[in-house]
């Protein structure tokens, strides 16, 4: 009898933060950041692909609706699009153009986010461009990060959305949103951070 194949399993090595329960204080610091960790240590983690769940057709229809079933059931997902940008003859340095990113790109990902979640309306709130050439101080391009993280603390997200705009906190409050979240935030918290005693938020 013949032995059963057994199936190949990727893996790839990402570094993940040490918590030394050490906590920063948030006063000493923009308190809308994390602090970035000190420590990381390399683990190894399966590397599990979903390319055939969501683009494994040739069927833009068909792509679509694998999507949005994925994005349900995950709370992310895929999708295939070719921005205009993608033809410009500076080629990929055209993403670096803050212009053309505010006139065409984030236009172009905010419908494609509509059509795909079928939401009333979209905010860009910011967007940043990765790049390896980032060491090089290349104008507009950040390095890449190769590391889990937040980019706000809970504390940062509820400011932002109250105070960094005022049409998106327009749109939440009509839309119920902020009365839900204040509802949830108090029964299960009730911090608030208006001291220096006051840095619970840190663990939420």
């Amino acid at each position: 009898m013949g032995a059963t194949p057994q199936k190949t399993v990727l893996r790839g090595t990402l570094p993940v933060p040490i918590d030394d329960e050490v906590q920063s204080d948030p006063w000493t610091r923009e308190y809308y950041a994390p602090p970035w960790p000190e420590k990381t240590v390399k683990v190894l983690f399966p590397l599990l692909g979903f390319r055939k769940a969501v683009l494994g057709s040739l069927n833009e229809a068909i792509d679509k609706a694998n999507a949005q079933r994925f994005l349900h059931d995950n709370g992310f997902t895929a999708i295939r699009h070719k921005s205009e940008l993608h033809s410009h003859p500076g080629g990929t340095s055209i993403f670096q153009d803050q212009h053309a990113m505010d006139s065409v790109y984030c236009p172009e990902i905010a419908k494609l986010i509509q059509q795909l979640t079928g939401c009333n309306q979209v905010f860009t709130v910011t967007h940043r461009v990765r790049g390896v050439q980032a060491a090089t101080n290349v104008p507009g391009l950040a390095k890449p990060l190769r590391i889990p993280h937040n980019d706000t603390t809970p504390l940062g997200t509820r400011q932002a959305i109250r105070y960094s705009r005022h049409d998106l906190r327009d749109a939440a409050e009509e839309a119920g949103i902020l009365a839900v979240e204040h509802a949830l935030y108090e029964s299960t918290h009730g911090v608030r951070a208006v001291d220096k005693a006051s840095q619970a938020f840190e663990e939420l």
